[in-house]
C-alpha cells in the first residue's frame, strides 16, 4: 500500500536517500504500524513519541491505511 509520511524535528535526519522535500511517498506492507515503519526507516524506538494519520493522533501500533497522510514527532524537549 502507498502512504505519505512526513517527519518533523530531529526525525527529518531519517529521511531515505534520495528523498526530495518533507514530503515522503513510500510503499509499505498493509497493516504496517507507525513504530514498524519508524522502525524500518532507522528511527530509534525512543525517538517516536507522536503518530497522526490524516490529522488524528493514533497509538504508534495502530494499522495505517493505503493513501494516508502519517506525520511522525519526536519528544518536545525544552523548558
Amino acid at each position: 500500500m502507498r502512504i505519505s509520511v512526513r517527519l518533523y524535528g530531529i526525525l527529518q535526519h531519517y529521511r531515505p536517500p534520495g528523498s526530495n522535500g518533507k514530503l515522503i511517498e513510500l510503499d509499505v506492507e498493509n497493516g504496517i504500524s507507525a513504530r514498524t515503519l519508524a522502525d524500518c526507516m532507522g528511527i530509534p524506538k525512543d525517538a517516536l513519541y507522536l503518530a497522526f494519520l490524516d490529522d488524528r493522533q493514533v497509538a504508534l501500533d495502530a494499522p495505517l491505511k493505503q493513501d494516508g497522510n502519517l506525520k511522525l514527532f519526536p519528544p518536545a524537549a525544552g523548558g
